[in-house]
């Protein structure tokens, strides 16, 4: 049972310092969002909850990746499988792009959708809450719901065909 906290403490503190340089030399960072969608249910999606930071709302998974080394749409599927043990459907549909100035870096995030292969998920232990998520919200809390999210449903539409 120590274990968990310990984890939890030790990524905190790695996220921590991970702010101060970013702070200081505000670097280019890229990144992938995923809007992943149950594969029997349009409806629905996966939320997921960083173990890092505790008061951190529900976001998308995802996370950085190099451009010289690695596809954007690769980097979309390592993270599924790293954050959440899932594998992707080969259609990926790129939502939009997003410049952010948070927390100190300049982040180039781009959106997907994609369908999940499986409904069963197997988080790491980066991961402290994950779950599949209604597309309208309905029952999740508010202020519980990252701009991350809020991000990839205002641009995932009728016209995306990702299911």
């Amino acid at each position: 049972m120590e274990q968990p906290h310990k984890t939890s403490r030790a990524l905190g503190a790695a996220n921590a310092v991970r702010k101060i340089y970013w702070r200081t030399f505000k670097p280019n960072r890229y990144g992938v969002k995923g809007l992943i969608l149950h594969p029997d249910d349009p409806n629905t999606f996966l939320a997921i909850r960083q173990s890092y930071g505790a008061d951190r709302p529900l976001t998308l998974p995802g996370g950085g990746y190099r451009p010289r080394k690695e596809e954007k749409e690769a980097a979309l599927h390592r993270e599924v499988h790293e954050e959440a043990g899932l594998e992707l459907a080969e259609q990926i549909i790129e939502l939009s792009n997003r410049v952010s100035r948070f927390e100190g870096k300049v982040d180039h995030i781009t959106y997907f959708a994609a369908v999940a292969l499986s409904s069963n998920i197997k988080p790491n232990r980066e991961i402290a809450d994950v779950r599949w998520t209604p597309v309208s919200l309905e029952g999740v809390n508010p202020t519980d719901v990252s701009n991350h999210i809020h991000h990839a449903l205002q641009h995932y539409g009728r016209d995306n065909t990702a299911h």
